[in-house]
């Protein structure tokens, strides 16, 4: 009995001293049309269902998964260190995936910039063509944006089903992600 709180201090001293410590958070479970999992009433999974995981203390932060054929989930939350306090820093420039993807009606495009500075955000044609610019400014603030678009391009016409790419461009840096429309 001693050895394990020997054991426990040890690793509690290695925790509290450790400032490159990470971890990971790993989310699984399924989605049935009415919890007979649960129930035992022959529920059926739930096929690409968006599950979202929203951190409560900082709503720019989320996670999400689909549901495969089965109705199973699982979200892999990023590896934060015991010392960050995501809310309070604003991240490296990054551009995530938008969702739903594909997308039917509307879709989220979310981003972090990590200083102030001009930010567009246009979606282009497989050929290249400007379809539409969500985001023009200048002297937007560091931290999580996040952009809802509807599918049309600048003249409110739906654009037809395909794939198209999105661009997310600052003074320093330019990313860009592919996502599927469906009409």
């Amino acid at each position: 009995m001693s050895n394990r709180k020997n054991i426990s201090l040890l690793a509690l001293c290695f925790i509290l001293l450790s400032h490159n410590l990470y971890s990971q958070i790993l989310l699984q479970g399924t989605v049935t049309d009415n919890g007979g999992e649960y129930l035992r009433s022959g529920a059926e999974p739930v096929v690409n269902a968006l599950v979202t995981l929203t951190d409560q203390t900082n709503t720019t932060r989320w996670f999400s998964a689909y549901t495969d054929e089965q109705g199973h989930y699982t979200i892999k939350i990023l590896a934060i260190g015991i010392a960050d306090n995501p809310s309070e820093t604003p991240g490296d420039f990054q551009l995530m995936q938008n969702y739903p993807n594909p997308l039917n009606a509307t879709t989220t495009i979310r981003y972090d910039i990590p200083t102030q500075s001009h930010v567009s955000l246009r979606i282009y044609d497989t050929l290249g063509r400007l379809v539409t610019e969500l985001v023009n400014a200048e002297g937007r603030a560091a931290g999580a944006h996040a952009v809802v678009w509807d599918g049309t391009n600048f003249d409110g016409t739906v654009v037809p089903s395909g794939l198209y790419v999105y661009a997310l461009q600052t003074e320093k840096s330019r990313v860009v992600k592919k996502m599927v429309v469906l009409e």
